[in-house]
C-alpha cells in the first residue's frame, strides 16, 4: 500500500504531506460544484417557465450589482477569520439557505423564483471565493502550482456529474427536490474540509494607504496593450449576457408545452454536462496544440469570431440548434482558448504590474461589461423584440474582432518592446509560448529592418522560438536583410546551431546562396556560415551536390574560413587528423582563427556520441583550458568549458582546478562562465562565492549566480541565508526567490528560521553581558545590528514559507527606517501579518526599547546561565564575524587585553568583510559615524566605507580640486578649512565635517569649481564607486547630498539677487 501511495504521489507530482490537502480539496470542490450546477439548473428552469425569459436580464443585472458587494464583504471576512472554519460555516449556511427556498418553491410562491436565480449565482461565486481563499492560506505558492490544477479538475468533474445527474434525479423525485439534495451536497462538502489543517488567523490589520483603483487604471491606460485588453474584456462582458439571453429565449421556446419544466431541465443538464466535458478535453489535449499552430494572438481572435457566428446564426434563425451551437461554442472557447490566451498576453506586462492588470482586465472590465450587456438587453426588450438582441450584438462582436485583428497585427512589435528594457533587467519570462509561426513571420520584417537596435531585439526573440522555426526564419532573413544586419543574423543562427544541429536543406540553400556571393562578409562571418552550412546538412553534406561548398571553403585563402571548411570535411570523413589541424591552428596569431578552433573543439565535446572521460575528450578539454592563460582567449575558452559542464555536469569537474583561479577575473564574461561551471558541475564548496556575486551590477553575471545557486540546491542554503543577513539590497532581492523555489524537504525552512532566532537570542545575551561590563558603544551597536540581521533573515524566510510578499517589503523598510514611530507602525503591520506564534518569537528581537527584557527572555528560551564578561569577550573574539571581534579587540583597555591575552595592536586590527581582508582603523570609522551624512549606515557599512577611504593632507594654499578637471570622488574635511572659488570669485568657505566634490558623483563630469586649502587640511577621500554602492543600500545618503546641493544653490541665488 505504501509503495502504491508513493507511486500515486510521483505520478501526480505531489510531495509527501500534501495528500491531505489534495484529497480534501478535490472532494470538497467536487461536491460544491455539483451542488452549484444543480441549483443553477433548477433556478433558471423555474424562472423561465414561471416568470418568463423577458425578466431574466433584470435579475442578472441585480445579481451583478449584488455580487460586487458580497465579494468584497466575504473577502474581508476571509482575510480576518480562521479560513477553514469560515469555509465550513459558509458551506453549511449556503446549504441551509436553500431549505426555506425549497419550501417556498414547493408552495409555488411566485416571488421566490427571482430570488432563487440570484442565490444560485451568489452561491457559486461566494463558495468559490471562500474555497480558493482558504486553500491559498493553507499552501505556499510552490504547492499551489502542484495542487491547484488537480483540484480544479475535481471541480470540473463535479460540474459534469451534477449536470448529467440533474435530469434523472428530477424525473425520479421532482425538480424541487434538487434543492435539498444540493443542501446535502454542501453539507458533505463542509465535512470534507475538516481534514484541512487549521489556518492561523491574522489579527486586526492596520489600514494601508494604497493607490486608488482609478489612479492605477489611468496610469496603465497610457499603454496600448492595456487599452486593447480592457476594451476587449469590456466587449466580451457586454456580449456574454446578450448571447445567454438569446440561448435562454430559444431554450424556453423549444420546451414549451407539456412537461416543459422537465424538458428544459433535461436540456440544461445535457448541454452543461457535455460543454464541461468539452472544456476539460480541450484544456488537456487541445489548447497547447492550438497555440502552437496558430499562435496566441490568433487564438485570442477566435473568441469574437465565435460570438459573431453565434449571434449571426441566432439573428438569421431563432432556433434551438442555433442557440445550443452558439452557447456551446462560446463556452468552450472562453474556458479553453480565450482565458488561457489572455493569461499568456498578461505576461507581456512587467511582473510588478501583472496582478493589478489582471484584476482590472479580468475583473473590473468584465463586470462593467456584464452590467452594460444586461442594460442593453433590457432596453431592447422595452423597445423591440428578443430577435433584436442578436442584431445589436453583431456590431459589438465586429468591434471586438477588429481589436483582435489589431492586436494580431501589432503583436510582434509588442514582443520587441518586451525584449528591450524589461528583459535587459533580467525579468524571467519564457517566450516559447509567445512565438508561433505567424509571429515569427511578423518578426522577419524587423530582422530586415535597417534599424540595428530593432534587428538585435528581433534576433534575441527569434533564438528563443522552437529551433526549427527559428532556423528557417533566420535563414530566410539572411538573403534579404541589409549587409549591416548580417553579423547579427549569423551570430543568432550560430547560437542556435551550436547547442544542437537542426537539419534543414532549405535553410542550407539560403546559407549557400550567401556563401556564393560573400561580398562584404568578414572572415569570421564566412567561417560561421560554413559551420552553419555543415550543421544544417549533417551527413547529407557528404553528398556531391552539397560537398562542393565545403571543399571550396577548405581552399579559401582566409585562414578562419579554410579551417572551418577543413574541420567540416574531416568530421564528415571521421578523419583522425582533425585534432592535429585544430591544435596547430590554436597557436595562430589570428584571433579569428583561434575563435574558430575553440568553437570546433566545443562542437567535438558536445557531439551526441562524445564521452567526456575518453582520452580524446580529455585532450580537447585540456586544449581549451590552456587558452585561459591568454587574456584575449580567456572569455571564450571559459564559456566553452561552461557549455561543456552544462552538458555533462560533474563528469568534467576536474577542470575546476584550472578554471576557478579566474573566478575574480576583471572580465565579467569570465566570471559569468565560472559561475555557470560551478552550478553545472555542482561545486558545493563555491556556494558562498556564488552568493557574493548575486549583487553583481551586470545582469548576466547576477543571473548566472542565481542559476548556480539553484543548481547547488541544499548546499547553497547557508550561503543564501548569509546573503539575507548581510548581503547588499540587490543580492537579498535575488536570494529570496532561490530559496522559495527549492523543494521544501531540501530547504527545511522552519529549521532555518529556528536557527536565526536562536542566534539572535545568543547575541542579545552577549550584548547585555558586554554592556554591563562597560564595552564600547561601537561593539554593542555591532551586536545589535547582528541581532537585527538574524531577525530580518527569519522574517524573509517566513515570507518564503508563507509566500507573502508583504513580509518582505516590511522587513526591507525596517532595515532602513530610523524613526521610532515608523518602526512602530511597521512592527504593528508585521504583527498583523505573521502567525501569532512566529510574531511572538521574532518581533521582540527588533524592539530596541527594551534590551534587558529581551535578554531575560533569551535566558528563559535558551535555558542557559548568564556568562561572565571574560567568557563572552573570548566568545566574541573567536566569533565568525571578524568585524565584531576586531571592534572589541580594538576598543578594550590595556589591562583587559592583557587579562584576555589579546596581544594585537589597537590601531590596526584585521577583519574579514565580504571576500576581502581589510584593515580597520577605529578612529576613521568613528569619524565617519559622527558625520550626519553617514549616520544611518550600519557598522559593517561604515567599516567597508572606511576601508575604501583614503586619508590625504594638503598644505596651506594647495589646490585640492581645479575647475574644469575630470576627477571623481567625494571629500570630507577632518581638520582645517578650504575655500571654494569659481572663475576667481569666492563662493564659500567650508569647515571640518563639511564635504565637497559631490556633483561629480552624479554626472561624472568636470569639476565645477576650484577648492584650495586655507591652512593645513586633513581630508577623507571616497571614490565614486564606493559612494554609489553605499547609496544603493541607503538612499538617505543621496537625499542628504541633494539637500546640500539645493541649500548651496539657494544660498548662491540669494547672494546674486
Amino acid at each position: 500500500m505504501a509503495a502504491l501511495a508513493e507511486r500515486w504521489q510521483r505520478t501526480l507530482g505531489i510531495e509527501p504531506g500534501e495528500e491531505r490537502v489534495l484529497v480534501a480539496g478535490v472532494v470538497a470542490l467536487f461536491l460544491v460544484e455539483w451542488a452549484a450546477v444543480s441549483v443553477t439548473n433548477v433556478a433558471e428552469t423555474f424562472f423561465l417557465k414561471r416568470i418568463g425569459v423577458a425578466r431574466l436580464p433584470i435579475v442578472f443585472l441585480v445579481n451583478s450589482i449584488l455580487l460586487a458587494g458580497t465579494s468584497v464583504a466575504v473577502g474581508r471576512m476571509a482575510a480576518r477569520a480562521d479560513q477553514r472554519r469560515l469555509l465550513l460555516r459558509v458551506l453549511v449556511l449556503l446549504g441551509l439557505v436553500l431549505l426555506p427556498l425549497w419550501l417556498l418553491v414547493v408552495g409555488q410562491a411566485t416571488s421566490v423564483y427571482a430570488v432563487l436565480v440570484v442565490v444560485a449565482k451568489q452561491l457559486d461565486a461566494i463558495a468559490a471565493l471562500v474555497f480558493w481563499t482558504a486553500l491559498g492560506g493553507l499552501v505556499s505558492g510552490r504547492q499551489g502550482k502542484r495542487l491547484f490544477g488537480l483540484i480544479t479538475a475535481g471541480g470540473t468533474l463535479g460540474t459534469i456529474c451534477g449536470s448529467f445527474a440533474s435530469a434523472p434525479l428530477a424525473r425520479a423525485f421532482g425538480i424541487p427536490t434538487l434543492l435539498p439534495i444540493a443542501t446535502l451536497l454542501l453539507g458533505l462538502g463542509a465535512l470534507a474540509t475538516l481534514p484541512l489543517p487549521r489556518w492561523q488567523p491574522a489579527r486586526a490589520r492596520p489600514a494601508r494607504r494604497e493607490d486608488t483603483v482609478g489612479r492605477r487604471f489611468w496610469a496603465l491606460w497610457h499603454g496600448w496593450l492595456f487599452r486593447v485588453l480592457v476594451v476587449s474584456s469590456l466587449l466580451a462582458g457586454v456580449l456574454g449576457p446578450m448571447l445567454y439571453f438569446e440561448f435562454s429565449y430559444v431554450a424556453d421556446l423549444a420546451t414549451r408545452g407539456a412537461s416543459g419544466e422537465q424538458r428544459l431541465l433535461a436540456l440544461y443538464a445535457v448541454i452543461r454536462g457535455w460543454m464541461n466535458v468539452g472544456v476539460l478535453a480541450i484544456q488537456v489535449f487541445g489548447t497547447s496544440a492550438l497555440f502552437r499552430q496558430i499562435g496566441v494572438p490568433l487564438a485570442a481572435a477566435v473568441s469574437p469570431v465565435i460570438y459573431l457566428l453565434g449571434l449571426a446564426g441566432l439573428s438569421l434563425r431563432t432556433s434551438l440548434p442555433a442557440g445550443v451551437g452558439a452557447m456551446a461554442g462560446t463556452t468552450l472557447q472562453d474556458h479553453a482558448v480565450s482565458d488561457p490566451a489572455q493569461r499568456i498576453l498578461l505576461t507581456l506586462f512587467p511582473e510588478r504590474l501583472r496582478a493589478t492588470v489582471t484584476a482590472l482586465v479580468d475583473g473590473a472590465a468584465k463586470r462593467v461589461g456584464a452590467v452594460a450587456g444586461n442594460l442593453i438587453v433590457i432596453a431592447i426588450l422595452a423597445l423591440g423584440t428578443p430577435a433584436w438582441v442578436g442584431w445589436i450584438g453583431l456590431p459589438v462582436a465586429s468591434l471586438w474582432l477588429l481589436l483582435a485583428g489589431l492586436l494580431w497585427w501589432q503583436y510582434p512589435t509588442l514582443l520587441l518592446a518586451m525584449a528591450g528594457p524589461d528583459r535587459a533587467a533580467g525579468t524571467p519570462k519564457s517566450l516559447a509560448a509567445l512565438l508561433d509561426a505567424s509571429t515569427l513571420r511578423g518578426l522577419s520584417k524587423s530582422l530586415e529592418s535597417p534599424d540595428l537596435a530593432r534587428c538585435r531585439a528581433a534576433c534575441a526573440l527569434v533564438v528563443e522560438a522552437p529551433r526549427s522555426r527559428a532556423v528557417a526564419t533566420l535563414a530566410r532573413a539572411l538573403g534579404v536583410a541589409p549587409p549591416a544586419n548580417r553579423r547579427l543574423l549569423i551570430t543568432a543562427l550560430d547560437r542556435i546551431l551550436e547547442d544542437k544541429p537542426v537539419l534543414s536543406t532549405s535553410a542550407a540553400q539560403q546559407v549557400a546562396a550567401l556563401l556564393a556571393a560573400p561580398e562584404g562578409l568578414d572572415p569570421i562571418d564566412r567561417a560561421n556560415l560554413v559551420q552553419a552550412y555543415a550543421r544544417l546538412l549533417g551527413a547529407a553534406a557528404a553528398e556531391p551536390g552539397w560537398r562542393g561548398i565545403l571543399e571550396e571553403a577548405a581552399r579559401d585563402e582566409r585562414e578562419p574560413v579554410r579551417l572551418a571548411g577543413v574541420a567540416a570535411i574531416c568530421r564528415l570523413e571521421r578523419c583522425e587528423d582533425l585534432e592535429r589541424v585544430l591544435v596547430t591552428a590554436l597557436e595562430s596569431d589570428d584571433a579569428t582563427t583561434r575563435q574558430i578552433v575553440r568553437e570546433e573543439l566545443r562542437a567535438e565535446l558536445l557531439r551526441r556520441d562524445a564521452e567526456p572521460e575518453s582520452a580524446d575528450a580529455i585532450r580537447h578539454l585540456q586544449h581549451l583550458a590552456a587558452r585561459l592563460a591568454h587574456p584575449d582567449d580567456r572569455p571564450h575558452a571559459a564559456r566553452a568549458l561552461a557549455d561543456v559542464a552544462e552538458r555533462y555536469g560533474g563528469r568534467v569537474a576536474a577542470q575546476a582546478a584550472v578554471l576557478l583561479p579566474y573566478r575574480d577575473d576583471h572580465d565579467v564574461r569570465v566570471r559569468t562562465a565560472v559561475l555557470r561551471f560551478v552550478g553545472a558541475s555542482h561545486l558545493d564548496t563555491e556556494a558562498r562565492w556564488a552568493a557574493t556575486r548575486l549583487g553583481a551590477p551586470d545582469v548576466a553575471e547576477a543571473a548566472a549566480a542565481q542559476g548556480a545557486l539553484r543548481a547547488l540546491g541544499p548546499a547553497a542554503v547557508e550561503a543564501l541565508c548569509e546573503t539575507l543577513r548581510s548581503g547588499r539590497l540587490a543580492a537579498r532581492a535575488r536570494a529570496l526567490p532561490i530559496l522559495r523555489a527549492m523543494p521544501e524537504e531540501e530547504l527545511a525552512l522552519q529549521r532555518l528560521i529556528d536557527r536565526q532566532v536562536d542566534a539572535s537570542l545568543r547575541l542579545v545575551l552577549q550584548a547585555e553581558v558586554l554592556r554591563t561590563g562597560g564595552a564600547a558603544d561601537l561593539v554593542l551597536r555591532r551586536l545589535r545590528e547582528r541581532v537585527d540581521e538574524n531577525a530580518h533573515t527569519a522574517l524573509l524566510l517566513l515570507a518564503a514559507a508563507l509566500d507573502d510578499e508583504r513580509i518582505t517589503r516590511a522587513s526591507e523598510l525596517l532595515r532602513t527606517t530610523a524613526s521610532g514611530r515608523e518602526r512602530a507602525v511597521l512592527l504593528e503591520a508585521l504583527e498583523a501579518i505573521l502567525p501569532t506564534e512566529e510574531a511572538a518569537r521574532v518581533l521582540p528581537l527588533l524592539d530596541r526599547e527594551r534590551p534587558r527584557a529581551i535578554a531575560a527572555r533569551a535566558v528563559r528560551v535558551l535555558g542557559s546561565q548568564p556568562a561572565t564578561f571574560d567568557e563572552v569577550a573570548r566568545e566574541v573574539v573567536a566569533d565568525e564575524d571578524h568585524l565584531t571581534a576586531a571592534l572589541l579587540e580594538g576598543t578594550l583597555d590595556v589591562e583587559t587585553r592583557a587579562r584576555l591575552q589579546l596581544d594585537r595592536h589597537r590601531a590596526s586590527v584585521s577583519y574579514q568583510a565580504g571576500v576581502a581582508a581589510m584593515a580597520n582603523d577605529i578612529e576613521k570609522l568613528l569619524h565617519l559615524r559622527s558625520l550626519e551624512l553617514f549616520e544611518r549606515l550600519t557598522t559593517q557599512q561604515l567599516a567597508d566605507l572606511a576601508a575604501a577611504v583614503a586619508e590625504v593632507t594638503y598644505p596651506a594654499g594647495g589646490a585640492i580640486l581645479t575647475e574644469g578637471e575630470f576627477t571623481d570622488g567625494l571629500f570630507i574635511i577632518m581638520t582645517g578649512e578650504v575655500l571654494v572659488t569659481k572663475a576667481g570669485v569666492t563662493l564659500r568657505k567650508l569647515n571640518p565635517r563639511d564635504f565637497f566634490g559631490e556633483m561629480a558623483l552624479f554626472d561624472g563630469g568636470m569639476r565645477s569649481a576650484t577648492v584650495t586649502a586655507v591652512d593645513t587640511v586633513g581630508l577623507l577621500r571616497l571614490s565614486r564607486d564606493a559612494v554609489l554602492q553605499i547609496m544603493e543600500e541607503q538612499p538617505a545618503i543621496a537625499i542628504a547630498i541633494c539637500q546640500t546641493l539645493s541649500r548651496r544653490l539657494r544660498d548662491l541665488l540669494g547672494e546674486r539677487s
